[in-house]
């Protein structure tokens, strides 16, 4: 499983989109970049430490699918 760690605040992400989404970039300011609370955003921490964004109704349905559509028949 692929992960992404930030080198501002240490917090690890799940995914590329959560460690995204957890910065906020404005050039104009300073500093540039404040790394948001995970949990502040709707990200939930995992059992092993690392942040990643719940599934949502839609998102489970194709992971289920996906998933059935890979196991092969009889297991």
């Amino acid at each position: 499983m692929a992960w992404s760690q930030c080198a501002s605040c240490g917090e690890t992400f799940t995914s590329l989109t959560g460690f995204d989404r957890h910065q906020d970039w404005d050039y104009k300011r300073r500093p540039m970049l404040i790394c948001r609370e995970p949990s502040s955003i709707g990200m939930i921490q995992r059992n092993n430490g690392m942040w990643s964004i719940p599934l949502d109704a839609d998102s489970r349905n194709r992971v289920s699918k996906m998933r059935a559509e890979t196991t092969p028949a009889g297991t």
